[in-house]
């Protein structure tokens, strides 16, 4: 008896064993359900059926005219739900995973998804009292699941377990639920069901959760996306997928094949911003911010949602390109760069467009300049783009941010974002302009620093990128340098704080002067738009923008050791402390030095303005604005 009891044992640890050693860590598993959206509405065409062997499918149910059996895996041609559904966001949303991860990392999606279901088909608990009064047509979709859709989601989730490790589970669920505002929390209750019944850890299984057909789409659910912005308050390991300029197939429900493409590689490119392979370390969770501002209370850069993202922005249309004067230009940290080979001046600053001249007062544009695909910040809002010229190429410094990624948590104060400032190349200065490094996830800074306003400065041979390490993260905000490879493709040393914002007097701290950020109370003293200059007599110094006493201002220090490790000397007063900054020297083609910044009239639009300077001695001296 003991020796069968012994047998058993071994046995039974041979059996653990055996599945432990069989479960690949380089198997990435995705959980999707949801309803018609995520079920796949649109119809497969020829080019949606060539799909790299490493996407894989786990047939949910059996399938005998595709050749699959439920609970088996196979190249994810789809459809990927059910036998006779369309292209779903899980197809383009793994198909982005395998382009962009390591080759010898493979992902598997499993698709349940009813459509027309509203979310309490998932609810563990009370799924059969909605399956008792769904409609005929539903209830034949949901007999393929044997009646419980969650209970054959944890079935197959459980049996690929055994093959690899479930890294996130994606929802695309909203249109049957409109104005629910339980809906967010109906959400936390079915990913808290999965959790616990597949044993997973919730800070490593992030939740994907996309948008229903958008407003400018005329989507007849937009209204939904609203309540779906506010997951994250709930759920902190949530993210959401804008569906914004994903067209629509008519019906205001339901996306285009190109649609679907489009919202799926989104779930993609967010995943991969999640993804750390060479780490296992939690990511960050968002905590408790600083207070909210006063109602009426002057505030920069709008608002952050409860759950401590920002409000998607709008999908900007392709714009009209016109001919018009720079007083009918909006544009915020406004950059020119002069191409001597063209004889043309090219305007561009934040949003990254581009306009051109010949004569400084008439421009035509906007031109759209920057191609990201397959990269992390394809789809994100890029801030004070500046060209540069090295050799016979043209670089576009530009920063960009990735506010569904947060680096850190300060505690009562903010979920610091991805921020970092990139390069991009090109071979004309109207571009295209595409990243130099051709990495997904590449940053040219340290990841874990939240960097803006990147610019370039070429000192001794080596070309420095000088930004701003934000305030936000610091409290105190500092500028800082690093130098670059020859080819500008990545640091040689690690950045080096220069200087501190609170180091110049006429730099005020935000709440003293009653200046809200993003809808928030954050103290600290704020570093923006490095720009480096000589005047006449060699006197290197540096352009750099704060809040003072009239709000935005333009300050300006100087190198006491003429290099740019300095140490700097602030000046005692601001440069131009009227709501104006960001500003840059450029010299004309005739041989002339002038002087580009923003301004803003109260809360109205920045509009670029341009300025004679007079850089003749050791010190700038501001002369009189050019009239258009």
């Amino acid at each position: 008896m003991k020796t069968k009891i012994l047998l058993l044992v071994i046995t039974g640890f041979l059996i653990i064993s055996l599945n432990v050693y069989s479960q690949d860590p380089n198997f990435h598993i995705y959980l999707c359900f949801g309803q018609s959206n995520m079920e796949g509405n649109a119809r497969v065409e020829d080019q949606d059926k060539t799909v790299d062997d490493r996407f894989q499918v786990m047939a949910a149910v059996d399938c005998p005219d595709l050749g699959r059996t439920k609970g088996n895996w196979y190249t994810a041609v789809p459809p990927l739900c059910r036998c006779r559904t369309g292209l779903t966001p899980a197809d383009y949303f793994g198909r982005t995973l395998v382009e962009n991860l390591p080759k010898h990392i493979r992902v598997g999606v499993i698709n349940v998804a009813v459509g027309g279901c509203k979310i309490e088909l998932f609810d563990k608990e009370n799924y059969q009292s909605y399956v008792e009064t769904a409609p005929g047509w539903m209830k034949g979709m949901i007999a393929e699941y044997d009646g419980n859709p969650y209970g054959r989601l944890v079935e197959m989730a459980k049996l690929a377990q055994n093959d690899g490790v479930i890294k996130g589970i994606l929802l695309h669920q909203g249109e049957s639920n409109p104005n629910d505002s339980l809906w967010t929390q109906k959400v936390k209750d079915v990913y808290d069901n999965l959790i616990a019944d597949l044993g997973l850890k919730p800070e490593l299984v992030p939740l994907l959760a996309g948008e229903m057909v958008h407003e400018d789409q005329n989507g007849a659910c937009a209204g939904m996306n609203k309540i779906i912005a506010t997951l994250p308050d709930v759920l902190p390991n949530s993210y959401i997928i804008s569906s914004i300029g994903c067209p629509q197939r008519g019906d205001r429900l339901h996306f285009t094949t190109e649609g679907y493409r489009m919202i799926g590689k989104r779930y993609g490119l967010r995943m991969l911003s999640l993804l750390d392979y060479k780490s296992t370390s939690p990511k960050v969770i968002r905590g408790e911010q600083a207070p909210r501002a006063e109602l009426g209370q002057r505030n920069f850069g709008g608002s952050i949602l409860p759950g401590g993202q920002r409000p998607p922005r709008q999908t900007r249309p392709e714009p009209e390109i016109r001919t018009i004067s720079l007083d009918e230009i909006s544009m915020s940290d406004p950059f020119i760069f002069p191409d001597i080979k063209t004889q043309t001046y090219y305007l561009t600053g934040t949003g990254g467009r581009l306009y051109k001249s010949t004569d400084l007062k008439i421009w035509t544009g906007p031109y759209s300049i920057i191609d990201l695909t397959d990269t992390w910040m394809d789809g994100h809002f890029v801030a004070a783009a500046e060209i540069h010229q090295f050799g016979d190429k043209y670089y576009l410094a530009g920063t960009w941010n990735d506010h569904g990624n947060p680096i850190e948590n300060v505690p009562r104060r903010y979920n610091v974002p991805t921020n970092q400032t990139q390069l991009l190349v090109s071979d004309s200065p109207e571009g295209p302009y595409k990243p130099l490094v051709q990495e997904y996830d590449f940053c040219l800074g340290p990841k874990d620093w939240d960097i803006i306003d990147g610019t370039l400065y070429e000192e001794s041979d080596t070309v420095y990128m000088v930004f701003v390490h934000e305030w936000t993260q610091l409290i105190d905000g500092t500028m800082a340098i690093m130098p670059l490879s020859k080819d500008l493709t990545h640091r040689t040393a690690e950045p080096t704080t220069i200087f501190r914002a609170s180091e110049a007097p006429w730099s005020k701290e935000m709440n003293s002067i009653g200046e809200a950020t993003f809808g928030m109370k954050m103290p600290g003293w704020v570093t923006d738009g490095p720009q480096l200059f000589k005047t006449q007599t060699g006197k290197l110094g540096m352009l750099w923008s704060s809040w003072g006493e009239h709000r935005y201002a333009q300050g300006v220090a100087y190198s006491e050791s003429g290099s740019i490790n300095g140490p700097w000397i602030q000046e005692e007063k601001a440069f131009k402390g009227d709501n104006s900054g960001h500003g840059m020297i450029f010299t004309t083609f005739e041989g002339k030095r002038l002087f580009i910044i923003h301004h803003a009239e109260e809360n109205g639009p920045r509009k670029p303005q341009i300025y004679e300077i007079d850089d003749s001695g050791d010190k700038l001296i501001l002369g009189k604005k050019i009239k258009n």
